[in-house]
């Protein structure tokens, strides 16, 4: 796990210093709810289902620390809508803190949830740089 963090860390240091965004909740069962970075070259893409609303949690790129300075917000609120969130520390199955956060107290977290059939973007700004979404929202 450590090393899989490193080398994401590394993969985005030379790509660009981009936050990542990685998912900390998922759709139910016959659903949509997926954040998927730049599929097949692509900008990058979060696709929900009406009504389902996906966590997501900002990364800054070299640490992976929690983001800092960190917001979000989409173009048309009647597609989508992105509010922050608080979480805990991450705890591992044990309940132990895992290395790289022993000192942080929050979670950098938004969740985005589909309000009606379209398409719209989703931009996060962080003091770590922004990333830019594609939102797709199915009825």
């Amino acid at each position: 796990m450590k090393r899989l963090l490193l080398l994401l860390g590394l993969t985005a240091a030379l790509a660009g210093c981009q936050p990542f965004l990685v998912p900390v909740s998922s759709a139910p069962p016959e659903r949509n709810g997926a954040i998927d970075p730049e599929p097949m070259g692509h900008e990058d893409l979060v696709h929900l289902s009406k009504g389902v609303a996906l966590g997501f949690e900002c990364r800054e790129s070299w640490w992976y620390l929690p983001c800092s300075g960190a917001t979000a917000q989409t173009a048309n609120g009647k597609i989508a809508r992105v509010l922050p969130a608080h979480l805990d520390k991450y705890r591992n199955a044990w309940g132990q803190t895992e290395y790289y956060e022993s000192n942080i107290s929050q979670r950098t977290v938004f969740v985005v949830m589909g309000v009606e059939a379209g398409e719209t973007e989703l931009d996060v700004h962080s003091n770590d740089g922004d990333r830019h979404f594609h939102v797709i929202v199915d009825p």
